[in-house]
């Protein structure tokens, strides 16, 4: 450009590599700054742009801890109570939580399980739940029917997710089982979505409707309800001075706090039990429930 030209300005022409141009636009990218715990008990500090995923972040962690992944393990990053999948966006991580990193020999069909209690098909579910009043007064709320785990685990991954012993029947929101060690239905759940929808801090009392069935005759059929182990309060057998039962122990586990519901399809009175921290052996419902075979 002409100097006499008042209109007119020089250029500068600045030559740089496509490395350089990079490093330069994540320095002007937004990052997040996150502490993670390790389970040596040291903590980390990190860096990760704000527009990347988990996989950058647990990158992060693994090249400042310098930790070592065995073969067969990964490395799990737990923010409060949910498993961050490395694929998820980093806007999924609260940082008003903490952040864990474990390293496990977890398969990947367990990181999903263990996640999919903040997929996103619960979260929707909970921002749309029904509010009533209930007989006693107060306000029920309800969510459902549930998505099936298998579903919830496509919807997370992209693709249909192979659980051994378990399928989608033909019947939508129905599965079909043929294990004998028990499998997840519902994981538990992030209610975070649910209690801003409701403005309250927490749900004082939870009511699961359950539809389970099959025709095999005189074995105890149902389900079990495990409370989690990221719950702060330690509700065993001991701390609250309750009975427990047992008759077979099918679904318990000395190293969970569980209880195990079942009945008997088929069977006269359907003879319910609850084996566990405040259950008790067979009872009579009154009727007699159909089989899967007799139930149509």
């Amino acid at each position: 450009a002409s100097s006499s030209d008042p209109h007119c300005w020089g250029l500068l022409q600045i030559t740089i590599t496509e490395l350089e141009a990079r490093a330069f636009l994540q320095r002007m990218e937004p990052t997040m700054n996150l502490t993670v715990l390790l389970m040596r008990g040291e903590e980390v500090e990190v860096e990760v742009p704000a527009s990347g995923i988990v996989a950058d972040l647990r990158a992060a962690v693994v090249e400042k801890s310098k930790e070592e992944v065995p073969p067969a393990c990964i490395l799990k990053l737990i923010n409060g109570a949910n498993v961050l999948l490395e694929q998820w966006p980093m806007s999924k991580v609260d940082v008003s939580q903490p952040l864990y990193a474990v390293v496990a020999m977890d398969t990947n069909v367990e990181v999903l399980l263990q996640a999919a209690g903040s997929a996103d098909a619960y979260a929707e579910l909970f921002r749309k739940a029904s509010v009533a009043s209930s007989t006693e007064g107060d306000k029920a709320v309800t969510v459902g029917p549930l998505p099936t785990i298998l579903s919830v685990l496509e919807e997370m991954t992209g693709e249909p997710v192979e659980v051994e012993h378990m399928k989608a029947d033909a019947a939508p929101g129905m599965l079909l089982y043929d294990g004998s060690e028990g499998e997840l239905l519902v994981p538990s759940l992030d209610t975070a979505s649910l209690l801003a929808a409701l403005g309250v801090e927490q749900v004082p009392r939870v009511t699961l409707s359950i539809g389970v069935n099959s025709d095999a005759v005189n074995r105890g059929l149902g389900v079990v309800i495990e409370a989690s182990k990221l719950m702060e309060k330690n509700l065993d057998d001991e701390g609250m001075r309750m009975p427990k039962y047992v008759y077979n122990g099918c679904g318990l586990k000395a190293d969970a706090r569980r209880s195990a519901v079942k009945f008997h399809p088929g069977m006269h009175g359907g003879q319910l039990r609850v084996e566990g921290v405040g259950g008790w052996g067979n009872q009579n419902i009154g009727f007699l429930p159909d089989s899967d075979q007799d139930s149509g």
